[in-house]
């Protein structure tokens, strides 16, 4: 098996060089999208560690295919370790009737029968709870099946001295006193007190008017999160795993700051979320059938899924470092599929969608959301990408073998679904996106859409040719032999093939 798995990538890789390369490979067009994920991708989540705790549910009183609630038992299970612990949870079906919360745990994992005959069944739902806690669960924000969330510290530790470049591995700060390797932290721009040139909107934008549409252009306070590999002392030099996504400039007055999550090393694989099967309500108005749900997470998982019926799939809130694989919808189709909302560093790959309805939206990336990878996505119907207006930049869509289409929406005065230097790469044999940064909404306007965003694919459908034409700084490039169909995967081969491979294996 092992040897079949060397040929098969050798003969990718000849293929490849014998193929034609994209120029935006070749003249570095596209940013390096392979540090993204679980651990900035240099190891992979082991979800049955031997050190961890082995806890079966059914030693607290869960009794799968009976009828009777279940969650109680499967909550007492997941409480009676803190850390350092696998819940098992057997085949059959498991009745649910309210939220199983994972709170502040690391080191935790809950995993299924790999057969995937392990079931959650609940007729829970956001809006009969009446809790206050679940709020916006018509969003899909909250009210989940299954959610892992914790409270975060974070320390103001230094400020940046030199300003950077996008793709500078290193920061110049004036204290390293608080840093150490491997840490997590943020670092925060704001213009929300002063009139800086540029203001953080136009450079996400890649404008110099400010105002889009007749709005006055929003101040900013962002939040980028990134890992320490290194600290030089001597310098007051941080190193950081991943290249830096945007410009730092002095006058955004950067801010490193320390993140702990405690809620830190957890997931689930091998479980399906289902519900009953209702009649899907209008745009907004759903109960809350929610699958599952992180915040405040860093480096978590999701693998072999399932989401029957769901109003909303998986739900991520601000959280740093995931990776979700082989995610499966069935049954009725909701709003989101996934819904992915100020993070940082995450990865889909593998997302498959047979359902009844087509999804409102099947990926959205919204609120600030950066260096997301939305890999592999496959529907029965039109793939539904989703900016919604909210800001989210260097994010990679990539080898959809679906039609793909802009299912954006959102508050029409927040500006353009997409913002800048997101790339979409090879989404089905022809290009009929049409995300909303190119749509003149208003032909009396100029038009100054797309915002450095790049398009590589196959072909290009003359709607989509008539519309780009109206465009500044767009990339697009037809490639007709198309021979890296993902690029994620491509630039994760050519920096770090062990990686490659256990992404191939996990």
């Amino acid at each position: 098996m092992l040897m079949q798995f060397y040929l098969i990538s050798l003969l990718c890789f000849l293929r490849s060089a014998l193929s034609q390369i994209p120029n935006a490979i070749q003249n570095n067009v596209v940013d390096d999208f392979s540090y993204a994920g679980y651990k900035s991708a240099l190891s992979y989540p082991n979800y049955l560690n031997s050190d961890w705790k082995l806890i079966n549910v059914q030693n607290f009183g869960a009794v799968p295919n009976d009828g009777i609630d279940d969650t109680a038992a499967i909550q007492a299970a997941i409480n009676s370790a803190p850390s350092d612990a696998i819940i098992m949870i057997p085949a059959g079906n498991y009745t649910i009737t309210t939220q199983l919360l994972v709170e502040n745990k690391q080191n935790f994992s809950i995993v299924g029968d790999s057969s995937g005959k392990t079931i959650f069944y609940s007729s829970f739902n956001g809006e009969d709870a009446k809790d206050p806690r679940f709020d916006n669960y018509q969003y899909g924000l909250a009210g989940h099946l299954l959610y892992f969330r914790s409270d975060n510290w974070l320390d103001d530790s230094a400020t940046l001295t030199v300003q950077a470049k996008k793709g500078d591995f290193v920061l110049t700060v004036n204290n390293v006193s608080k840093f150490q390797p491997g840490q997590a932290i943020s670092i925060r721009i704001s213009d929300l007190n002063q009139n800086v040139s540029p203001s953080i909107w136009a450079y996400f934008h890649n404008v110099t008017q400010n105002i889009w549409m007749g709005q006055t252009q929003k101040l900013m306070n962002e939040n980028m999160y990134y890992r320490i590999k290194s600290v030089n002392a001597t310098k007051k030099q941080i190193t950081l795993y991943e290249p830096l996504r945007t410009n730092l400039y002095l006058s955004w007055q950067p801010v490193i700051t320390r993140v702990m999550y405690y809620c830190q090393n957890v997931g689930v694989s091998f479980l399906t979320f289902q519900f009953s099967n209702l009649t899907r309500p209008g745009h907004i108005f759903y109960k809350g059938y929610n699958g599952l749900g992180y915040r405040g997470c860093q480096d978590f998982w999701g693998k072999s899924l399932t989401f029957n019926n769901t109003d909303h799939g998986i739900m991520l809130y601000t959280s740093y470092g995931g990776l979700f694989k082989d995610i499966n919808f069935i049954g009725r189709g909701g709003h989101h599929g996934i819904d992915v909302n100020f993070c940082s560093s995450v990865v889909f790959h593998g997302l498959y969608f047979n359902t009844v309805l087509q999804h409102i939206h099947d990926a959205t990336v919204s609120d600030l959301t950066n260096y997301a990878i939305i890999s592999n996505g496959r529907s029965n119907f039109p793939f539904g990408i989703d900016g919604h207006r909210k800001i989210p930049y260097q994010n990679l869509y990539t080898d959809f073998t679906s039609i793909t289409w802009d299912a954006s929406s959102g508050n029409w005065e927040d500006g353009p679904h997409f913002a800048r230097d997101n790339v979409f790469w090879g989404l089905g044999d022809s290009q009929v996106i049409v995300p909303s940064s190119l749509w003149p909404e208003n032909p009396d306007i100029e038009s100054f859409y797309c915002y450095q965003n790049k398009f590589i694919t196959k072909q290009f459908t003359q709607e989509y040719k008539t519309l780009a034409a109206k465009c500044k700084n767009v990339y697009n490039e037809e490639v007709p032999n198309l021979s890296i169909p993902n690029l994620y995967l491509y630039q994760l081969q050519q920096r770090c093939f062990p990686c490659f491979r256990q992404l191939s294996l996990w």
